[in-house]
């Protein structure tokens, strides 16, 4: 099984969770609510 990595963390995760250098493994078929594509806009 090939497992994918995950980087930082999501709304649920603590502040180090959401760091870039947090990364967590998971197979392929995993899903979570709580984890997906994140919309950054830079602010004024």
């Amino acid at each position: 099984m090939h497992l994918r990595v995950s980087r930082g963390g999501s709304w649920y995760s603590n502040a180090s969770g959401c760091a870039v250098s947090s990364r967590f493994n998971y197979g392929p078929d995993y899903r979570n609510n709580s984890y997906g594509f994140r919309v950054v806009r830079k602010a004024d």
